[in-house]
């Protein structure tokens, strides 16, 4: 039984790894990921996605409206969220000084969990802009986007940055998949 739960063990640090690999490695060139090489895979639920906001920060709930709004307004891709009691999409908060994130996913191809560490944010006098290119930058996780350059001009970048809308980057790419 030992060498069972050691062997899944090591198959889950594996499969983690080879995800960590595929999503965040190939941003790390420079260049622009487009198309099929700007995602991790694709969900079930873009064209009638449910969402849930639970929050108690009034900052976090107007920057994954913009989110959401953001993410239905792209011109060319089958994309629908609309609130619902089951959602896809959970979007929460934390106030925690244990992570050092400022926004946080995790997601499947039939559901997402979305964060925003209040502490964090709070800390990095984070502005409406940049709350907003957070909750999007999750959002778009839950859509299977990977991590863009730096260099780039994307919401998918890690880091404060102020973004209020998907940059036409983001745009083209979610109309390509979705």
């Amino acid at each position: 039984m030992r060498n069972a739960l050691t062997s899944l063990f090591l198959v889950m640090v594996l499969f983690f790894y080879s995800f960590q690999i595929n999503t965040f490695v190939a941003a790390s060139t420079g260049n622009e990921l487009r198309n099929a090489e700007a995602f991790s895979g694709k969900n079930n639920y873009h064209s009638n996605a449910k969402y849930n906001i639970s929050t108690y920060y009034p900052r976090h709930e107007a920057a994954y409206l913009n989110a959401i709004n953001q993410m239905n307004a792209v011109s060319g891709a089958n994309i629908r969220l609309a609130r619902g009691s089951t959602p896809n999409i959970n979007m929460r908060s934390i106030n925690s000084s244990n992570y050092s994130w400022y926004g946080h996913a995790s997601w499947n191809s039939n559901s997402a969990l979305l964060r925003l560490n209040n502490y964090t944010t709070t800390r990095a006098n984070y502005t409406a802009s940049n709350y907003n290119k957070t909750a999007m930058h999750e959002l778009g996780h839950a859509f299977y986007m990977k991590h863009q350059h730096s260099s780039v001009g994307s919401v998918m970048k890690s880091g404060k940055y102020p973004y209020n809308s998907y940059s036409s980057l983001d745009k083209s790419n979610l109309a390509y998949r979705y």
